[in-house]
């Protein structure tokens, strides 16, 4: 993972479109904060944005493709792992997007 970079979490039951986050800060190989919305309950609902949340790389072969997320209804990382597609970088988007255009134009 890297600053700017979207973490996007594959589809599953409680997820069924998946969902995504942007990476705000790299702490260690295996810990990242993120900002996203409508994960936590918050003063009673859903539809929250959290910044700087913590994400735990939780997979076995330390490849980001589960993580554990700051889940803030207990305070803590939650037990649960997610799986994870992986992540979107910018340059990687701006490449895609120029060459887009070179091929139409």
């Amino acid at each position: 993972p890297q600053i700017g970079s979207v973490m996007v979490f594959k589809a599953i039951g409680s997820m069924r479109s998946g969902h995504v986050a942007t990476v705000t800060n790299v702490v260690s190989d295996r810990i990242i904060k993120i900002t996203h919305a409508n994960w936590s309950v918050i003063n009673g609902r859903r539809g929250q944005v959290e910044r700087d949340v913590t994400v735990v790389d939780a997979s076995p072969n330390n490849d980001w493709t589960q993580v554990k997320v700051w889940f803030a209804p207990i305070g803590k990382v939650g037990n649960r792992a997610y799986p994870v597609n992986g992540f979107i970088y910018a340059d990687k988007v701006a490449a895609v997007a120029a060459a887009k255009v070179g091929a139409e134009g």
